[in-house]
């Protein structure tokens, strides 16, 4: 099975989440030369946070990098469901949460506004389905029996979390709270976002596919960044230049338990792959990581006609289904190969 973070990867060196390096074309070998570059990788939220920069001075290179994945464990902290004593935790477990970090606030009302733009397409109310899936030991709601998979539409309302001011509460004993299709991307964004404000402007970020781009202070500067045929995983579909921008890539190659069951629609009671037969993954072009991270996992959901449908009424977006018979891009899908 290919995993995400081998499904998109940049091209050119960079340890285990596959190679990345700017394209020759825009800097001269002997301009790079004059850089100083650093390539680190932690395992962060499950999978290899990696970054790869480059800087005139090795001593602000250095203390960026360092400063960026200190600034990642604290938002790990900050969106994982996982730990008793995280955010999201007390919530799921007592029902509410008081003077909510605004990181968490913030993220919860983008999500519930991108799942009634996308009519649960993406839903963090989903953890419900989540945990019955993992206490039966299955990976998809049609193993489930009929019974049960008659409730996941009530278990995963997203109406059933309130939000006012600094307090979020559960209006359902049986509700909880899933960032998991959503938080990887954000954490991405912190990381470049701090990158940025330590003067690094030239880098690349990946948290298991998941890409974002800096600004760099070169004109033109471009990073080549590959996406692998789903159904030829040693071949790349597409290569594609980035500068400031983001990228991630959703799939039926996938194993749901490496995404946190995130690809799951309670909406009509299937897991994706039985939903939208014809997809095999689809890739997101946005201006941040957040945005494309949620994106790909609604799209994936919604399927290609209903996808394609809302993505073109968002021209900041850009995406690329893989279907079993070829390639479909939106509307605003600029790249040829």
């Amino acid at each position: 099975m290919v995993s995400r973070r081998r499904f998109l990867y940049a091209l050119g060196a960079m340890g285990a989440l596959g190679p990345m390096a700017p394209l020759s074309r825009v800097m001269a070998a002997d301009d790079l030369s004059q850089l100083h570059k650093r390539a680190e990788t932690q395992f962060r939220m499950g999978t290899f946070l990696s970054i790869t920069a480059y800087h005139e001075s090795k001593t602000v290179l250095d203390e960026a990098i360092g400063a960026a994945f200190n600034t990642a464990a604290k938002a790990e902290g900050l969106f994982t469901r996982y730990e008793t004593q995280s955010p999201l935790g007390v919530l799921n477990s007592q029902g509410v949460l008081k003077d909510t970090p605004s990181n968490v606030t913030n993220l919860l009302k983008r999500s519930l506004v991108l799942t009634q733009k996308t009519n649960r397409g993406f839903n963090p109310a989903v953890a419900p389905v989540l945990h019955i899936l993992a206490k039966n030991n299955v990976g998809s709601l049609t193993e489930l029996p009929r019974s049960l998979q008659a409730d996941l539409k009530r278990l995963s309302n997203p109406e059933h979390v309130v939000m006012k001011g600094r307090t979020v509460r559960l209006a359902s004993t049986e509700a909880s709270i899933s960032l998991d299709g959503i938080a990887k991307g954000h954490v991405v964004d912190i990381v470049a976002e701090e990158l940025e404000q330590q003067g690094v402007h030239n880098f690349l970020v990946n948290a298991g596919g998941d890409i974002r781009i800096g600004s760099s202070v070169t004109v033109n500067q471009e990073w080549n960044i590959g996406i692998q045929n789903a159904s030829s995983p040693a071949e790349n579909l597409y290569t594609i230049p980035l500068r400031h921008r983001a990228m991630a890539t959703s799939g039926n190659y996938e194993s749901l338990a490496s995404k946190g069951y995130n690809h799951i629609v309670p909406m009509t009671s299937q897991k994706l792959s039985s939903n939208t037969p014809e997809c095999t993954a689809v890739s997101v072009m946005a201006p941040t990581c957040t945005e494309a991270d949620s994106l790909a996992t609604a799209l994936f959901a919604m399927g290609v006609e209903r996808g394609t449908r809302f993505i073109n009424r968002h021209p900041a977006y850009a995406c690329l289904w893989q279907t079993s018979n070829g390639s479909i891009t939106s509307t605003n899908w600029s790249y040829t190969g």
